[in-house]
């Protein structure tokens, strides 16, 4: 697996905004010609991927920042918001579509995926009451400051 995927804190807070924009319109799949999905990191050629890994495969590899980041939303937004948490799991499913078990438990077990899990986790700890937990879940508070 590559590492060293870096996201700026704009990035992050986009894909976190995306992650909970509410409802997702994950229902139609992209054009042919369209750019790869913003979660996963492509690799040029078959030099790049890891051994015993094509280009093909190695090309789904998440972004483990955006993976930590949907997977710590989700972990909060189960079970304050059903709704968001569904969009949260199409997401998380399109993210991860197309990788194997060990890829996947190779970014889980990532420095980069687990601080931005463990930051979502942070967060979402401080947020009070229900109402201001299913804003966040519906991404209602997205855009503020």
């Amino acid at each position: 697996m590559r590492h060293g995927h870096k996201l700026t804190r704009g990035a992050l807070v986009w894909l976190l905004g995306a992650a909970l924009a509410a409802p997702l319109a994950l229902a139609d799949p992209p054009a042919a010609d369209a750019p790869p999905a913003i979660a996963t990191a492509t690799s040029p050629s078959a030099t790049d991927a890891p051994a015993g890994e094509t280009a093909a495969t190695s090309a789904q590899t998440p972004i483990p920042q955006a993976l930590g980041i949907a997977e710590g939303a989700l972990s909060y937004c189960g079970p304050v918001d059903p709704e968001a948490a569904e969009g949260l799991r199409q997401l998380i499913g399109q993210m991860t579509q197309g990788a194997s078990e060990r890829q996947l438990a190779e970014v889980r077990d990532s420095d980069e995926y687990r601080k931005a899990y463990d930051s979502v986790v942070g967060f979402t700890s401080k947020i009070e009451g229900p109402r201001n937990g299913k804003r966040f879940c519906s991404g209602e508070a997205r855009g503020r400051t």
